[in-house]
């Protein structure tokens, strides 16, 4: 417990504190936070297919608890990515750099909110826009990981 709410954290073996949390306000807002995922490589790149597969599990994580504990849709879901300037987005697990476009431009990443009508919908299709956004300034037209066809996920 804290002042704000219930706080959880993990750490890693390399430093010392946590380096991804959750905050649950009195409020029932959640934020979570991971400062792992972008900094493992020691280059200035985003991992598409696995940044996007650990956001929707944990999305669906959350979303199975709030279902749980009777907390009801509509869920505004907003996400950011800070201090990522000069970051690119690879595409392949070689991280090669003929996988990239070019760099983010600017230090943070404030991505437009989507919104969870329904805890039937996919979060996958519900957070489509909010990743193509991200690939989006990294380049790309969109996210490399829905099929052009159907516009499903098909991980990366």
């Amino acid at each position: 417990m804290n002042f704000d709410g219930l706080v959880t954290y993990t750490s890693t073996r390399r430093e010392v504190g946590g380096y991804s949390y959750a905050q649950v306000f009195r409020n029932g807002c959640i934020e979570v936070v991971d400062s792992d995922m972008l900094g493992y490589h020691e280059e200035k790149i985003i991992p598409g297919g696995a940044f996007e597969k650990y956001i929707l599990e944990s999305l669906g994580n959350y979303i199975s608890g709030l279902n749980k504990h009777g907390i009801a849709p509509p869920l505004l879901l907003m996400l950011s990515l800070l201090n990522v300037k000069d970051y690119e987005m690879a595409v392949s697990a070689t991280f090669s750099s003929h996988d990239r476009m070019h760099p983010i431009d600017r230090q943070n990443l404030i991505v437009p909110e989507v919104i969870l009508e329904d805890f039937s919908n996919d979060p996958s299709d519900i957070m489509k826009p909010a990743f193509d956004v991200v690939w989006n300034a990294c380049g790309w037209a969109g996210s490399r990981n829905y099929d052009t066809k159907t516009g499903k996920w098909v991980g990366g």
